[in-house]
């Protein structure tokens, strides 16, 4: 597990660097994969690129109740790769076990300069939530959006 840990990290500090945005904190991967109802999904050829992790809701305690939602928890796709449908097939395999776990809605925090990200989901269909997390790191402050996708005619 440790080094199933070493790659989750490399791909997810790989796509960050490149993106140049505001990246809040994030939980330790040993932490996230270790948690109960924690679904993690690496995409590799020769070496790993990309992962999405899903569950139940836990970016802001108490906003997101209800059993029927699931939270797409980390999505990272290493920037080579950007722009070949990757982030995308993340994506939609992240939506599809939060399906099959009966989620009946999807939601997922992005920092608001995040364009690529955000594109994507809009372009899933994705809505965005009157909500926020604001957040002061090392070296400013960054402000993550909340988006939603009903799951309900998912497939």
């Amino acid at each position: 597990m440790p080094a199933d840990c070493d790659v989750l990290e490399s791909v997810r500090l790989g796509s960050i660097k490149a993106a140049s945005a505001g990246w809040p904190a994030v939980t330790a991967i040993e932490e996230r994969i270790a948690a109960q109802g924690v679904f993690t999904y690496l995409a590799e050829d020769a070496a790993p690129f990309g992962y999405v992790t899903v569950g139940p809701p836990v970016s802001v305690e108490g906003y997101f109740d209800d059993r029927e939602v699931g939270e797409i928890l980390e999505w990272y796709l290493l920037p080579r790769l950007w722009q070949a449908g990757y982030g995308r097939k993340l994506l939609v395999h992240g939506l599809t076990v939060l399906k099959r776990r009966l989620c009946e809605r999807a939601v997922i925090w992005v920092p608001e300069a995040a364009s690529r990200s955000i594109q994507l989901l809009d372009q899933a269909g994705f809505e965005p939530l009157d909500a926020e997390i604001v957040s002061n790191t090392n070296p400013g402050t960054v402000r993550q959006l909340a988006y939603e996708k009903d799951l309900s005619s998912f497939f």
